[in-house]
């Protein structure tokens, strides 16, 4: 089983990705850990780098092709991506498509406490990152991120730990299982 997490930032899709990996024994893949990787060898932060990937569109794509391609070639595998839903929908792949979301409100403070910085420093951050994705997917792929209707399961963790709304996606996977 193909299994793609998809959300906003902050949503906590990057720990529940884990811990579904972890608990089908999965391979597991983020492609915000490859995209801040890119950055950081670039000499760039998040925030600069989203907006210097909007001039440089092979940016995304290689990395979705990359996503994409470890999607097709692996069964077990969980893979933690603003896209990856999409890039599964629109290619064919067969896979669990989830999304979770939060409000905002709840995504900046777990960032803030994450980042160890301000909640108005982090609010413009996840502002700024959101509005350059959005135009990015729009413009590159003709996707709108917020057009929630592709995916199987949409979890709203505002008020939700991890470990349950992990929970709810194995009880999704054990009846698709079963």
């Amino acid at each position: 089983m193909r299994i793609t997490v998809s959300g906003s930032i902050g949503s906590g899709k990057s720990t529940v990705a884990r811990l579904i990996a972890s608990r089908l024994d999965y391979m597991y893949l983020s492609g915000g850990e490859v995209f801040r990787k890119i950055a950081s060898e670039m000499g760039m932060d998040i925030e600069h780098f989203n907006l210097y990937a909007e001039k440089h569109p092979e940016i995304d794509r290689e990395q979705d092709d990359k996503l994409l391609s470890l999607i097709r070639k692996n069964d077990g595998i969980v893979v933690d991506s603003r896209l990856a839903g999409w890039l599964a929908h629109n290619s064919g792949v067969d896979a669990l498509k989830i999304y979770i979301k939060a409000n905002r409100a709840e995504r900046v403070r777990r960032v803030a406490s994450r980042e160890k910085e301000a909640t108005s420093e982090t609010n413009l951050k996840i502002l700024q990152r959101e509005e350059s994705e959005s135009r990015r997917y729009r413009e590159f792929y003709g996707i709108d991120i917020h057009n929630l209707e592709i995916y199987d399961l949409v979890i709203d963790s505002t008020s939700l730990s991890a470990a349950s709304v992990a929970k709810v996606i194995m009880a999704a996977v054990d009846e698709m299982m079963a």
